[in-house]
């Protein structure tokens, strides 16, 4: 038996910025967000530092984990290591690029 599902249409989007056109309140927050996001990476490079260093967390409410993980990336340097220079270069030749898209905001905050 089977059962089917009627879908309800998607709920109208809950972004402030939902307009038909690029604002400038769109791209202050941007630029807010990017710069919150700045301050965010250097706080967790301290924070793991600290940690690496064996500092204690001050006792309270919120405490941390650190989930570790390990990755295997292969550079072309590394796969020449394995494959003749050749093979290497026809597979570098024959490889899509990958797109890869950096939103910029330029100009200053008045």
């Amino acid at each position: 038996m089977s059962v089917r599902r009627r879908v309800s249409p998607a709920p109208p989007s809950s972004c402030p910025f939902d307009t038909p056109q690029i604002t400038q309140a769109m791209l202050v927050r941007y630029r807010q967000l990017t710069d919150l996001l700045a301050e965010r990476d250097r706080l967790r490079k301290l924070i793991l530092r600290q940690l690496d260093a064996n500092v204690d967390v001050e006792p309270g409410q919120l405490n941390l984990s650190v989930h570790e993980s390990e990755r295997r990336v292969l550079t072309w340097k590394k796969l020449e290591a394995f494959l003749q220079a050749d093979d290497v270069a026809w597979i570098r030749s024959n490889t899509p690029a990958t797109i890869c898209r950096q939103l910029n905001v330029i100009g200053e905050i008045g």
